[in-house]
């Protein structure tokens, strides 16, 4: 397991017995002293057991939005069921998070035993799959995520031209950029650069990701935390056959327009007001939309 450390300088070292050996009798021949090394080096680490978790982040009392999370076990797959290797999987919250790759079975097995604040399970898809986050929360400490689908992004997106005003168009998803100095501000950690936009399925995401909003569009906009100003206008295809005129709400996730700033990992947050065209063929924003990121849409209730 690889651990990540997040707003804490150091690094988490570990040890480990020596496999050195001790001089030997002249009687012992070097195929045996091998044969002990051998053995040493494959002794089993004892099994992990988590009673309770650690208060080492959180100190004590430990702050009542806080949640104790165990372990995680996690498997992802394609559309189609197969199972997806090399995929890096997280148990993340703002104070720290743990993460592997996806191993042959598309599974992953973290250990976090310990108290932290609004921690999630999440893929990190790089420029090869979608990412997301699903918060994890108490009563629940040990936790599994089964059969997750992945979807793929392009192999390449529509190039972006800062300042200019710009009409962006991918899989049927359309951002009108307005022209200004830094009307789009692409993240320098991102891992492309060009405007990317895929449709996920709304009938096999993953549970708890929607968080109970039942949305019936729902897009990934990259690269996501790219900041647009002023916001862009967002025309998604009406997929769920809504009628013309029907007011909707799109939602992004990781992205608190109120505050102004990526809050609660996970966590969805209205982002602008919407209608279906006319002629009943699109969805369209009426603010626009303030940064890419994962995209949910509904009827307004």
């Amino acid at each position: 397991m690889r651990w990540l450390w997040i707003a804490f300088a150091g690094v988490a070292c570990s040890s480990s017995p020596s496999n050195d050996l001790a001089p030997t009798d002249a009687g012992i021949n070097a195929d045996a002293r091998a044969d002990v090394r051998a053995e040493a080096s494959v002794e089993a680490e004892p099994p992990f057991e988590c009673n309770a978790c650690s208060t080492e982040l959180s100190g004590e009392p430990v702050p009542a939005s806080w949640q104790c999370i165990k372990t995680l076990d996690a498997q992802v797959v394609e559309l189609d069921g197969r199972p997806i290797e090399g995929v890096v999987l997280m148990a993340c919250s703002p104070a720290r998070c743990v993460h592997n790759d996806s191993d042959v079975n598309g599974k992953v097995h973290l250990e976090q035993c310990a108290w932290l604040p609004q921690p999630s399970f999440r893929v990190v898809g790089f420029d090869r799959f979608v990412q997301f986050a699903v918060p994890m929360r108490n009563p629940t400490t040990e936790f599994s995520f089964s059969n997750v689908p992945l979807v793929h992004l392009p192999e390449k997106g529509v190039p972006i031209e800062m300042g200019k005003a710009q009409k962006l168009t991918q899989n049927g998803a359309t951002l009108e950029l307005l022209a200004g100095e830094k009307n789009i501000v692409v993240d320098e950690f991102g891992p492309y650069a060009d405007f990317r936009a895929v449709e996920l399925p709304a009938d096999r995401l993953i549970p708890g990701l929607d968080a109970g909003y039942g949305f019936g569009v729902v897009y990934e906009l990259g690269p996501q935390n790219t900041e647009l100003s002023p916001p862009a206008k967002l025309t998604l295809p009406n997929r769920r056959g809504w009628a013309a005129g029907t007011v909707v709400e799109l939602y992004l996730q990781n992205y608190d327009t109120g505050k102004g700033a990526p809050v609660d990992i996970g966590e969805w947050y209205l982002a602008s007001g919407g209608k279906v065209t006319d002629d009943g063929v699109s969805i369209v924003t009426d603010t626009g939309i303030p940064r890419l990121s994962l995209v949910g849409v509904r009827k307004k209730p």
